[in-house]
């Protein structure tokens, strides 16, 4: 139960930094919104490869190693959201965009984590 709730206020806070990122023309709320997307985008291409080659018995050897690269992907995807909020030259002044970035980086992490 609490996966799903927390599965649901990630994709709220991803609608709220897809707002910032195409309404207000933020350059850190566009740079976030790359890097999720492509993050996204990494992990179906994995998990895509995973569960073709899932029944070839002797690429099994394969499927762990793209289970571990997905997983290794949502750490850089956090990782790269941590710096460009913190330490990159995209500052930004909306606070609620900060603490949406922060709340999307945090559940991701619990998640990837299996906490919740």
């Amino acid at each position: 139960m609490f996966e799903s709730l927390t599965q649901i206020i990630i994709a709220a806070s991803v609608l709220g930094i897809l707002f910032f990122a195409y309404f207000t023309k933020n350059k850190l709320a566009t740079h976030v919104v790359y890097v999720i997307l492509a993050a996204y985008a990494i992990t179906m291409a994995f998990s895509g490869m995973a569960s073709l080659i899932r029944d070839v018995d002797f690429l099994s050897f394969l499927v762990s190693f793209l289970n571990f690269l997905n997983d290794l992907i949502v750490f850089i995807e956090i990782g790269v959201i941590i710096f460009l909020l913190f330490f990159s030259t995209f500052k930004s002044k909306i606070m609620a965009l900060k603490v949406i970035i922060i709340v999307y980086a945090v559940l991701s992490l619990l998640l990837a984590l299996n906490i919740l």
